[in-house]
């Protein structure tokens, strides 16, 4: 009885002692893995080889930080590269007028003809002003891209509202003999905020000012977009038929086509896209038969 008891005294502890080591084992290979993390690309999940409840438990929140971890690295690392493009961007923007007009002034210096200095100046005007413009455009999309106010939203007359803001324009668009026009088939109200309302239908009119090379239509209409009612309002204006728009990327910060840097920072479409956005709505862009299309969906309230 005795030597039954001691053998399976000495067994039970054999298998205790098989067990912990492999469970050490084990520990050590999470260990490694984890250490290899540190420098190297590696699969979120740790590998398990142990059939141990609290084991795998162990495992199985160490997974989930090492991905989260991941993600967290993934996003910083894009952080890091769209910081990098702000500063080359920004750089680039603001260098070509600053340049132009530092070029203009020096010929200023040496100029001795009244007639030609006056030209350098009206020319050295006109590109301090556009400096003006990139620079406050720049300010625009700093100040609502780190507006964390949440606002609530609340029914706007929107017919009413973009009837204001295209009175305002008008002049300015027949200052350039072009004709805007509103084409209306609703009197409506969105859930919105009347400054982000304002802001992108003026943005949008700024955009169609830069790159229209006819008359702009502005339309106001009922829809429904994923079942929901929505009201669609779209300006629509002609390019020229040299605009090498990707429609996909016409909302990305910092685009602007190949042949349209000089006229912007390309920051326009994106506070809309940004602020649209902020309304709970959708917006969209489209390039068909030689007419560019912004259409902004709100809901209708």
């Amino acid at each position: 009885m005795n030597i039954v008891f001691y053998c399976l005294s000495g067994l039970i502890t054999l298998l205790a002692l098989g067990s912990l080591a492999l469970l050490k084992r084990q520990l050590r290979e999470i260990t490694n893995q984890i250490r290899y993390r540190r420098t190297h690309q590696a699969p979120s999940s740790l590998f398990l080889e142990v059939n141990d409840r609290d084991v795998q438990e162990l495992v199985r929140e160490l997974s989930k930080t090492l991905k989260r971890e991941s993600e967290l690295r993934l996003r910083q690392d894009s952080k890091e590269k769209e910081f990098k493009d702000l500063i080359a961007n920004v750089s680039h923007d603001l260098r070509t007028p600053l340049t132009v007009i530092k070029g203009y002034l020096q010929l200023m210096e040496q100029c001795e003809d009244a007639q030609a200095c006056r030209e350098y100046l009206t020319i050295s005007i006109r590109h301090a002003d556009e400096l003006e413009k990139r620079i406050e455009q720049l300010f625009a999309y700093s100040y609502w891209v780190n507006q964390e106010e949440e606002r609530t939203l609340q029914p706007v007359n929107a017919a009413n509202l973009l009837s204001d803001i295209l009175t305002d324009f008008v002049p300015v668009f027949e200052e350039k003999g072009i004709r805007l026009r509103l084409t209306s088939h609703c009197i409506v109200k969105i859930f919105g905020d009347e400054e982000y309302f304002r802001h992108v239908i003026q943005n949008l009119l700024n955009n169609a000012l830069h790159y229209t090379i006819g008359d702009v239509e502005v339309l106001l209409e009922h829809t429904s977009r994923s079942s929901k009612q929505m009201v669609c309002i779209t300006v629509e204006n002609p390019v020229d038929t040299d605009c090498d728009l990707e429609i996909g990327h016409v909302f990305d910060r910092f685009y602007t086509g190949s042949i349209s840097r000089k006229h912007s920072t390309g920051l326009g479409l994106t506070i809309v896209k940004l602020l649209v956005e902020k309304m709970e709505g959708e917006v969209t862009a489209s390039l068909e038969d030689g007419r560019f299309a912004v259409k902004v969906y709100l809901k209708e309230a």
